[in-house]
């Protein structure tokens, strides 16, 4: 037998429903009793539901065209390109700076890069010469030549001479002032007296 009320099936002679607890003395003992069906109706939609999508309505995967529109080309980054440049420019700088500045222009090599004048006057004849160390010329008498030269010590410094084709290499010991004002040149083997000359720049 059926619940008349919910339709729960129940053993024969059950006078309560032990779903929701109605009676059962109205319904006909040993009778099927039917399940109530339910009366509302769906009505079919008229249009057809059209799906959505996240991100705006596109379907997921693809990306609507887009038609007219201008490509923005990146501009490169401007930043790190100078900061590189500034950074070769200053490791250039350091080199040369440590390489050839500093040693040209510290210690006794830098007391001697100036320009040394001489000048002497014998049986009325007068003798000039000047030593340029900073743009590396001797001047004799008028003549300009092309000269070279190393600190080789303490005190001693090797200086070569190029002029008509020639060249000759000389062995001074030279002495400075203590005001750095005069310098002492000797060749080393005596074949000359030495000269003292003023520093003229």
């Amino acid at each position: 037998m059926f619940c008349p009320k919910c339709g729960a099936q129940l053993p024969d002679g059950t006078q309560f429903c032990s779903e929701c607890g109605a009676s059962t003395e109205t319904a006909d003992q040993g009778t099927v009793q039917s399940v109530p069906q339910p009366t509302q109706s769906f009505a079919a939609p008229s249009q057809p539901v059209q799906p959505t999508y996240p991100q705006g309505g596109q379907q997921p995967g693809y990306a609507a065209p887009v038609y007219g529109q201008t490509v923005v080309k990146k501009k490169p980054p401007v930043v790190p390109i100078i900061i590189g440049v500034c950074s070769a420019a200053l490791v250039a700088f350091l080199i040369v700076l440590f390489t050839v500045i500093i040693p040209n222009n510290s210690g006794v090599k830098g007391k001697l890069r100036h320009k040394w004048s001489y000048s002497a006057s014998a049986m009325g004849m007068t003798v000039s010469m000047t030593y340029d160390f900073k743009n590396n010329k001797v001047d004799m008498m008028g003549m300009s030549v092309d000269m070279e030269w190393k600190v080789t010590g303490d005190d001693t410094l090797s200086i070569t001479m190029s002029a008509l084709g020639k060249t000759e290499t000389v062995d001074m010991k030279f002495q400075l002032s203590s005001d750095n004002k005069s310098l002492t040149l000797a060749p080393i083997d005596g074949s000359d007296d030495p000269i003292t000359l003023t520093r003229a720049d």
